[in-house]
């Protein structure tokens, strides 16, 4: 089976507010910026070419782990996105369907309590709000006819009438208390602050790498490491770490797909993950063009640029969340399809070793096949992850809801 790409910028199919657990794409990428390039890039280093990890026999570290059964905590009744958890482990940043259309709600949700605060509303774009940490804010995209302007609110603000900068573009990400975008009339990377205002230049040439972020297809994207001063940036043939402070570049590459199940050529990345400490970046790797075939969890190491992959024996890897150790993850991937429907699996991963093993095997928890699906807390004792409910199988039709589930180690 194949998957169509999951246009996520802008959204244009509000059918996804629905939400029956049914199978998504579990890709999400577009952007688009501008281009003349104003600042030079220094001479990038290649990496080395990527290898494929082999499970040891060892298994031990991941016997440690033991999950708890998923606790519900939250019931919506369109699609929820779990953005990442707040520092002190107490809240969640959330996106939240309004049903029937492509607008969501940005909110915190303290799932002690169940507070909930509204930071914002957009329309039409999927990219990941950011937690700007240091402010207390939050910064999103949202389309604005046929421009996207950035929004940068805190709590108490989401009634502004105004955004902070208008006509950008929707790839943007985070960098303690700045915001990454481009500057579509300098046509540069630039930081700015909560007011919209520019304070530093990324030192990095997109056009001169080959990128091309003026061309939607090309699936622009960029992840940020929040206290290393490091940004990945990526598309459907490029993938770059750029210190955005010395302008150093780590050119890596991704290697080649060459299986009948997984599909042939060039591996790409269409998402991506820094791990707590910075050493690496889990990335979800595909090939061809949409409608995709298959998609990878691939691991780089970002000292070395080395790549590896790590089969987790499912076609669709959906989406990744880091252990606070920083060598352990889980996945959430295509366990099986039963009767044309997609059963999710959460797999744990040791990414020193290759070593992977199945949780919560229980077929009566459903798990959901989506990009914005599971987070580990920064402390390390939970996971928040989405655990949809059928209500009917005709016309489909379900319930979002986010489980709590406890992590001891």
């Amino acid at each position: 089976m194949s998957h169509a790409f999951h246009q996520s910028y802008p959204a244009q199919h509000p059918e996804r507010a629905a939400a029956a657990p049914v199978q998504q794409s579990p890709l999400a990428t577009p952007t688009q910026p501008p281009s003349i390039p104003l600042v030079p890039s220094p001479t990038p280093t290649q990496a080395a070419p990527p290898t494929q990890l082999t499970p040891t026999q060892s298994a031990a570290n991941l016997d440690n782990y033991v999950f708890g059964e998923p606790q519900v905590v939250l019931t919506h009744t369109a699609a929820i996105g779990i953005v990442g958890w707040l520092p002190g482990d107490k809240e969640l940043l959330l996106t939240l369907r309004q049903p029937g259309t492509t607008t969501e709600n940005i909110e915190t949700f303290n799932v002690i309590t169940g507070e909930r605060h509204v930071y914002g509303n957009r329309h039409g774009i999927d990219v990941p709000p950011i937690w700007l940490e240091a402010v207390g804010r939050v910064a999103f995209t949202t389309l604005a006819g046929q421009e996207i302007d950035l929004w940068i609110s805190g709590h108490g603000d989401a009634l502004a009438h105004e955004p902070t900068l208008r006509n950008v573009n929707w790839a943007i990400t985070g960098l303690q208390d700045r915001v990454i975008l481009l500057d579509r009339d300098e046509r540069r990377l630039v930081l700015t602050n909560e007011t919209g205002q520019s304070v530093q230049t990324v030192p990095v040439d997109l056009y001169a790498l080959g990128f091309d972020p003026d061309n939607s297809l090309s699936h622009f994207r960029m992840a940020s490491h929040p206290s290393r001063q490091m940004v990945a940036l990526y598309d459907s043939t490029h993938f770059v770490i750029v210190n955005q402070e010395t302008g150093k570049l780590l050119q890596i590459d991704l290697g080649r797909t060459a299986s009948e199940d997984l599909g042939y050529g060039p591996r790409w990345a269409y998402h991506a993950r820094w791990s707590p400490d910075g050493r690496r970046l889990a990335l979800l790797t595909t090939v061809g063009e949409p409608i995709v075939s298959s998609t990878e969890l691939t691991v780089v190491n970002t000292e070395s640029g080395i790549s590896s992959q790590i089969p987790l024996g499912t076609r669709y890897v959906y989406d990744i969340a880091w252990a606070p150790t920083g060598h352990h993850l889980v996945a959430l991937g295509q366990a099986s399809m039963v009767e044309g429907r997609t059963l999710v699996g959460l797999y744990l991963v040791d990414v020193l070793t290759g070593e992977t093993r199945r949780m919560l095997p229980n077929e009566h928890v459903e798990l959901e096949a989506s990009a914005q699906a599971v987070r580990w807390s920064v402390g390390g004792q939970a996971l928040a992850l989405l655990c949809p409910h059928r209500l009917q199988e005709e016309p489909p039709r379900g319930e979002s809801r986010l489980c709590l589930l406890k992590v001891d180690d």
